[in-house]
């Protein structure tokens, strides 16, 4: 089945990451609450937010199977957060 990425954009696909980002979470073990994760969850997507970040999704059919979310660190470098695959 061919993969499908798209960036993230409206509500709806905000709330795919939402979700994805809290499934990601509960892979990792411990919490992030020292990052903030609480409040980058509830304030989604404004870290990851366009022009300068984004989230990216692939889907495969119509399920979403992973997401991971860039966003700027200066001008000229950008930060991989949140990268997560579903277990097949």
């Amino acid at each position: 089945m061919p993969l499908r990425i798209n960036f993230a954009e409206g509500q709806s696909d905000f709330d795919i990451s939402r979700h994805l980002f809290l499934e990601y979470a509960e892979t990792l073990g411990f919490n992030l609450c020292f990052q903030g994760f609480d409040e980058e969850l509830e304030s989604l997507p404004e870290e990851y937010a366009t022009p300068n970040g984004c989230i990216v999704l692939a889907w495969d059919e119509l399920d979403c199977a992973g997401c991971v979310g860039l966003r700027p660190l200066n001008d000229t470098v950008c930060e991989m957060k949140r990268l997560y695959v579903k277990p097949a």
